[in-house]
């Protein structure tokens, strides 16, 4: 029961991607307004700026971003259309300091367009910002660095904006199919119970039934042929109400000469000319379980199906394969009904005998029915759980897209700073290298991230958690001396890392401290006046966006992992569920039946010296029984489950009366 409330994870990760996508959208708006208020600073210039922002930030998380909201076409073109005037106008006025923004915008396209019409877009608007960035070049800063660095800012938000709101549908989407998967799974646990039901069962009744009928013919004339055939009746019926058992608790396993002993029994008592042959290795246990329920069907089918007088059974290995043949001579003139609704016996081999990579083919000629059935000898060197047992459940052990998508994101991020640090570092030192040196740099902070901090499942110790903290802090921190202020941005990778892999107690005022430590930095380096007080708020929040991108993203990973964790756990109590309700449906089906034999096979074997009349009224009871069973074990692998009273009643009456 503690798995249910467990799921509801799913909406608070969909909330929790919207809220983070809500602060980076935050963080850009606060750097828009700033960059208007210091830069510009007329009032008009920052009402329309505060308006703007506002406008965008609205239509971005009340529409496109928002979990649950159906997109239609019509609403995306106006919105769309609406994003677009609202990064166009004014970028002419604001410039880089709208860059953000125009990244929102394209996340939407690649939301919102068709994957043929966003790409384009995206090009054309990321090639028209540096564009504009290159024909604005004011001579403070290198023309080729603002250029990368503004299509490079704009590149990352659009895969932020496009990834946090595809990830928290993903994480809504993901949540809101649990029940369909848990319907799966149950719906495959049903249908191998099914099979085992028929399988196991079909033989021992059909069985029960033919020695019940010889045996009452034998009664007057041959005594103790009768009393042998009534122990053989004996024996099915506890074997199969210990098949009932097995299957009610999922461990099935049969031997196949045993099942051989058995089929010569049944076959003998239905007067068929048996001959059994066998030639092969030592089966392993799955393989010997499938071909000892293929031989279960393939004699049944002789028993109910046919009116053979000959049947040969026959194992030898071929080549590379193990081959069990089952040939009779009881084909009637009808043939085979192979419609959906003519039986599961064949269709329930061929599934288990796929299942180790086998192969079953069947053929009629000349009045000889013949079953085939090839088993690789490498699979008896498999071993492993048994096939039938991989439901639907284990499939959502898979990782998914979401997880991916969230490390993508992350991924991105790096990349972006990698590729932005590096070339603003090359063009202010007129040298490669040194480009290269802080690269080299982020990748090691890559590694660190990847490896440890983001990855789902890795195992955190506090000796690893403080190497990996201080070794984080010395690449975001030492390459300061350095570099300068070209690399007072990487901070909020620290910052993040340590609110992902501390307690919040002790995370909070790190990660605060290496942040406002950074605008200390830049206060100190910068020139004095507005523009370095823009500057340590910019550099400040661009740190605080950092710092939520990698938290979040990290958090998110192992919130999906989680999820995925609840709904494998939900199915799988409604698997275990979905079988305890159909061993009590076999149970409530067969054990009335199958107790009941037993008990007037016992009744009848005791009053046969002395009551024959009697013994032969106790065994029309239980061709009754036996008969009904049949009809039970057709329905439960049907999977039609309803009972009736008037049938009920007349085979309580039979299963008590004599008792």
């Amino acid at each position: 029961m503690a798995a249910v409330p467990r799921i509801e994870r799913g909406d608070l990760g969909a909330r929790y991607a919207y809220g983070i996508l809500a602060l980076v959208l935050a963080g850009f708006s606060v750097n828009a307004t700033l960059g208007v208020v210091f830069r510009i600073g007329t009032p008009l210039d920052v009402l329309f700026c505060v308006l703007c922002v506002l406008a965008m930030t609205a239509l971005q998380l009340g529409y496109v971003s928002r979990p649950g909201v159906a997109w239609t076409r019509r609403r995306s073109a106006l919105v769309l259309s609406g994003q677009a005037l609202l990064v166009g106008f004014p970028s002419l006025e604001f410039g880089p300091r709208w860059h953000g923004f125009t990244g929102v915008f394209l996340g939407s396209v690649l939301l919102l367009l068709p994957a043929v019409a966003a790409w384009p877009v995206l090009a054309g608007v990321v090639a028209a910002v540096g564009f504009l960035e290159f024909t604005r070049g004011s001579g403070l800063v290198p023309a080729p660095w603002a250029v990368t660095s503004a299509m490079v800012a704009t590149l990352l938000t659009a895969m932020i904006t496009y990834g946090l709101t595809r990830l928290a549908r993903l994480v809504g989407d993901l949540h809101g199919a649990r029940h369909e998967l848990s319907r799966m799974a149950v719906a495959e646990e049903r249908l191998r119970f099914s099979r085992d039901v028929h399988d196991l069962l079909g033989m021992s009744l059909s069985a029960i039934t033919l020695k019940t009928e010889l045996t009452n013919r034998l009664l007057a004339e041959q005594p103790e042929r009768a009393r042998a055939e009534l122990e053989d009746v004996l024996a099915i019926s506890r074997r199969a109400m210990a098949d009932v058992r097995m299957v009610a608790g999922g461990d099935r396993r049969l031997s196949f000469d045993e099942e051989c002993d058995q089929a010569q029994s049944a076959l003998s008592a239905a007067e068929v000319n048996v001959r059994i042959s066998r030639e092969h290795r030592e089966l392993d246990e799955r393989v010997g379980t499938v071909l000892a329920t293929v031989l279960r069907e393939g004699v049944t089918n002789v028993l109910r199906h046919s009116v053979a007088r000959y049947c040969e059974i026959s194992v030898h290995e071929v080549g590379e394969v193990i081959r069990l043949v089952i040939t009779n001579d009881g084909v009637t003139g009808e043939g085979a009904d192979t419609s959906p609704g003519a039986g599961n016996g064949l269709r329930n081999l061929s599934h288990r005998v796929s299942q180790v990579d086998g192969a079953l083919t069947t053929s009629s000629v000349d009045g000889r029915y013949r079953l085939r059935v090839d088993v690789p000898v490498s699979a008896l060197l498999a071993r492993g759980d048994e096939p039938g047992e991989r439901i639907a459940v284990q499939r959502l052990r898979r990782p998914g897209i979401a997880p991916k998508m969230a490390t993508a994101i992350l991924a991105a991020v790096l990349s972006a700073m990698a590729v932005n640090t590096s070339v603003g570092i090359a063009v202010t030192a007129g040298a490669v290298w040194p480009g290269l040196l802080s690269a080299t740099f982020v990748g090691l902070l890559a590694g660190l991230q990847f490896g440890y901090v983001s990855r789902p499942g890795a195992t955190r110790t506090p000796v690893r958690t403080t190497l990996v903290l201080l070794a984080q802090a010395a690449l975001v921190f030492l390459p300061i001396l350095h570099f300068g202020a070209l690399w007072h941005g990487l901070a909020g990778l620290f910052a993040g890392s340590a609110l992902v892999l501390l307690p919040t107690f002790a995370a909070v005022p790190l990660a605060s401290v290496a942040v406002v430590a950074i605008g200390a930095l830049e206060l100190f380096a910068g020139l004095t006046g507005i523009s370095t007080w823009y500057s340590v708020l910019f550099v400040v929040v661009g740190n605080l966006i950092t710092t939520l991108v990698v938290f979040g993203l990290s958090r998110l990973v192992r919130l999906v992992g989680d999820l995925h964790g609840a709904r494998h756990e939900l199915s799988r109590m409604a698997v275990a569920e979905e079988r305890l309700r159909f061993s009590r449906d076999v149970h409530d089906l067969l054990g009335l039946s199958l107790s009941a034999i037993t008990l007037k096979t016992e009744l009848a074997n005791r009053l046969l010296p002395e009551f024959p009349e009697r013994t032969r009224q106790e065994l029309e009871d239980v061709l009754v029984l036996s008969r009904r069973g049949l009809a039970d074990v057709r329905m439960a692998a049907g999977r039609r489950q309803g009972l009736s009273h008037a049938v009920e009643r007349p085979e309580v009456e039979v299963a008590t009366s004599g008792s």
